[in-house]
């Protein structure tokens, strides 16, 4: 008979998140993710099949608890623009240490070059243009303009990263808040 699991694969993989995060795929070991899981890493191999698929999950996991924000409820009183703002930096907020954000860049390369990876992210883009584009429809901008601005904005938040990782003040979640608040206040006035 099989021995039950005791802890369970998606508090095993929420426990590896930010070490993956923080190390990236490349820099994290199957036996570092033992000695966290409190697991051999036999017992991973045997429950994940490899480390690129234990990777793989927790990658998936951490993009799942992301897009589950995109249901999150609107303020009916609260200005679409600032509402926004802040939506886009709360999803950059996991990644608001640098060694993360290098850890994220390394995702990053795998979304744009291996193939299943790739159609994961461009889903997951999608559904966040949708929302940008909702919200700037939202902020008075007619389907047309919206859908036009929608890539722009998107653009600005990922620079933003960009720009705080290089060498911005402050936390991460601050500096996109206010950057796409800016942006947004030229753009939809």
């Amino acid at each position: 008979m099989p021995r039950r699991k005791r802890v369970s694969d998606a508090d095993l993989l929420d426990a590896l998140r930010p070490t993956v995060l923080a190390e990236g795929p490349d820099g994290v070991t199957l036996p570092q993710l033992a000695e966290i899981a409190g697991l051999s890493p036999a017992t991973l191999l045997q429950r994940f099949g490899s480390k690129v698929e234990l990777i793989e999950a927790v990658i998936d996991r951490h993009t799942a608890s992301i897009v589950a924000q995109l249901d999150r409820p609107r303020s009916p009183t609260e200005d679409p623009r600032l509402e926004l703002a802040r939506w886009l930096a709360t999803l950059t907020a996991g990644t608001g240490d640098r060694r993360v954000l290098v850890g994220s860049f390394q995702i990053l390369a795998r979304d744009m070059t291996v193939p299943a990876r790739n159609r994961k992210a461009r889903r997951y883009l999608k559904a966040v243009r949708t929302e940008i584009t909702s919200a700037l429809e939202r902020c008075g901008a007619s389907r047309a303009r919206a859908s036009a601005l929608a890539p722009l904005v998107e653009a600005h938040w990922h620079g933003l990263v960009i720009q705080w990782g290089l060498g911005g003040r402050g936390s991460l979640t601050a500096w996109v808040k206010r950057g796409v608040a800016e942006l947004l206040s030229e753009l939809v006035p």
